[in-house]
């Protein structure tokens, strides 16, 4: 039987896979203009912040209530 409940999770479920694939992209992006080509030192601050984000939707993403 199909609820709400699971519904939402589903829905909720492919939102923070998203979200966690589109950081991750952003992630090699920021690393290469910070750490690569050194363009500024403001992506080296944006590249721990993106990874701060990628570690926290990855929880968020495959933490499991039972």
């Amino acid at each position: 039987m199909i609820t709400i409940k699971s519904i939402l999770g589903v829905f909720f479920g492919i939102l923070s896979g998203s979200s966690l694939i589109l950081n991750i992209i952003a992630l090699f992006t920021v690393f290469r203009l910070a750490f690569v080509l050194r363009k500024n030192h403001v992506y080296i601050i944006a590249f721990f912040n993106i990874l701060s984000d990628v570690l926290q939707m990855t929880i968020a993403t495959f933490y499991q209530v039972e």
